[in-house]
């Protein structure tokens, strides 16, 4: 019966903790512009309006699970 008292104290403790570290931290949010998303077929030359990094369509969907429409 003591040992059922200390996990939930214990439990109890945990989720404090875990709770209180998600409430604290900060997320910066940037918005994406339509200058950010560009969509080049094969073979095809473009002068980019922003430096930045191409990123092709199989790392998009399959390395970082984006959809983009």
């Amino acid at each position: 019966m003591m040992l059922k008292q200390v996990l939930k104290i214990t439990t109890l403790l945990f989720l404090l903790l875990v709770l209180h570290g998600c409430g604290t931290s900060r997320v910066t949010i940037f918005p994406i512009e339509q200058t950010d998303i560009i969509f080049v077929e094969q073979g095809e030359t473009y002068t980019a309006p922003k430096d930045g990094a191409f990123l092709s369509k199989f790392y998009l969907e399959e390395i970082a699970g984006a959809k983009v429409k």
